[in-house]
């Protein structure tokens, strides 16, 4: 062979059913092969064959199979090798770059461009197992169809890109091991299974544009890595659209994808943290299981009109913490799920969130502390916002969980504070403070009025009550204080129209101390202030 030569087959057919390879091209440049048919190699052979060569062309070449061998096969060194309408179908695999031997260098510069590779087990495959790595290669427009594994299996890659296509129907999309590759607007859709993109490791790389519904996980940020994105994808009606698995991410971003009608929408794996990430203006509306589930999550922003309606349950933090903003998402539902639950996080913000008509609409559980919730509508759900500790440090102001059963249910909570909530309406109580609370605070201008009954105080100590107005329409009580419960104040509380305004109740032996009730107005009840019961009241 030659250097800058061209082979025009004219559309012939090469036949060598017992070689390796049917064309060869070994350390030559300038090389063009076009027009010919090339898929008569051997059992587990190759088509055509490129080794140690640049500035190569291949086009309009047929290196189709029978299920075995290979269509291209491209080994390092390589550079500037150009594939172009190559059908390379029914193949173990299509076009298979390689670096093989060790310390034989790098690929760069290659280009893959409407070819179709449709029925391989792996319809592009770089492997790296050599150390060898890939740059700036250019996958566009290609299809990749139902292959048996993989439609494209790229690890090594750097500062390349694959653009349109598809890979849809294959087992698994398309899999990314390195940095700086861009994916997009292309097809990575299957039939219920395997993934549709990958992104394992490496930083820098951005898909979008991606349709990748249907899938078993439709993208996956998977192993350590940072600044990754995805934008604008399609993974619906996935078992799980985008997945945070394994590893330590940092900087990641997911905005405008459509994750909806997924079991969940976008998860992590929980074997690694994730900071520094940012979640905005996707869709996860009716997913049957979360519409997100966030494990070992920091520093990271939850917001942009993300929306969750109508899934089973809406978002759940876990094991996360410090820096977590989770800001105006609709995690609304038709009167059962969870809008928000947060549990084992400390130092989370929620706020502008509305997750009205759940069974409960912003639950807190288990050991937390520092967590504020403000500015968020849980109104008509069963319980508007439930705290379910031991915690520390909560705070909740400025909350609409009117027209619930229950407004607020605050339990095992130390340093707590209420302030300036609508709670009007409910049909069982505004506010529960019960089981080991201390050191509650229900201060500013919180709202029970019309509730069937306002605030029910037990099993606490240390529990301040100010300005509240639990007043009735004649019946129910303004607020119970029950069973054990010490140094209770209550100040300046508005009880007015009840059937009893304040009702101090201590029943089997129990006792209750130094309670302090203080300018209040129980005024037009039955009964202002009573007590009864076989306890002792003392102080």
């Amino acid at each position: 062979g030659a250097d800058n030569i061209t082979l025009d087959g004219g559309g012939h057919v090469i036949d060598a059913p017992s070689a390796g390879a049917v064309i060869f091209c070994g350390n030559h440049t300038g090389v063009t092969i076009k027009n010919v048919s090339a898929s008569g190699s051997a059992a587990g052979g190759q088509g055509v064959y490129v080794i140690g060569s640049s500035s190569v062309t291949i086009s309009d070449v047929d290196v189709s199979g029978a299920g075995s061998g290979v269509g291209v096969r491209v080994e390092s060194p390589a550079a500037n090798i150009v594939l172009e309408r190559v059908l390379a179908t029914q193949r173990g695999t299509g076009i298979y770059f390689l670096n093989g031997s060790p310390g034989e260098g790098s690929q760069q510069g290659n280009v893959v461009s409407e070819c179709d590779c449709s029925g391989s087990q792996y319809g592009v495959y770089t492997n790296y197992v050599y150390g060898g790595n890939y740059h700036s290669f250019t996958l566009s427009n290609n299809t990749v169809s139902n292959c048996g594994q993989w439609g494209m299996y790229i690890g090594s890659i750097y500062d390349s890109q694959v653009a349109g296509g598809t890979v849809s129907g294959s087992a698994n999309g398309i899999y990314v091991g390195g940095l700086g590759v861009h994916i997009h607007e292309t097809d990575a859709s299957g039939t219920g299974d395997g993934v549709g993109v990958d992104i394992d490791g490496g930083s820098g790389n951005v898909v979008d544009q991606v349709v990748a519904h249907k899938r078993s996980i439709g993208i996956s940020f998977n192993g350590d890595q940072q600044g990754n994105s995805a934008t604008g994808c399609d993974c619906s009606g996935s078992q799980v659209g985008i997945d945070y698995l394994y590893g330590n991410q940092q900087g990641d971003i997911v905005s405008g994808c459509n994750c909806s009608n997924c079991e969940t929408g976008i998860q992590s794996g929980g074997y690694g943290v994730s900071v520094s990430s940012a979640m905005t203006a996707n869709n996860m509306s009716n997913c049957t299981g979360w519409g997100m589930f966030l494990e070992g999550f920091h520093d990271t922003d939850i917001g942009g009109d993300n929306l969750l309606t109508g899934c089973a349950n809406g978002i759940f933090a876990f094991v996360s913490g410090s820096g977590m903003h989770i800001h105006d998402v609709d995690v609304s539902g038709n009167g059962a799920g969870i809008g928000i639950q947060l549990q084992y996080g400390s130092n989370i913000v929620v706020d502008g969130v509305a997750a009205r008509q759940r069974d409960t609409g912003i639950y807190v559980f288990l050991a937390s502390q520092g967590d504020r919730i403000s500015g968020c509508d849980c109104s008509a759900s069963n319980y508007g916002i439930y705290l379910n500790g031991p915690q520390q440090g909560n705070t909740v102001s400025g909350c609409n969980c009117s027209g619930c059963q229950v407004g607020v249910v605050a339990g095992n909570q130390q340093s707590l504070t209420v302030s300036n909530n609508d709670v009007r309406n409910c049909a069982q109580w505004g506010l529960e403070l019960a089981d080991h609370d201390d050191g509650v605070e229900v201060t500013g201008d919180n709202r029970f009025a019309g509730c069937t009954n306002g605030i029910l105080v037990a099993y606490a100590s240390a529990i301040g009550i100010h300005g509240a107005d639990v007043s009735g329409t004649g019946s129910g009580t303004g607020v119970w204080v029950q069973y054990t419960a010490s140094n209770i104040l209550l100040d300046g509380v508005r009880a007015q129209q009840r059937a009893t305004g304040i009702y101090f109740v201590n029943y089997g032996g129990t006792e209750q101390q130094g309670n302090v009730v203080s300018r209040c107005d129980c005024s037009g009840s039955g009964y202002g202030i009573a007590s009864a019961g076989s306890g002792t009241c003392r102080s």
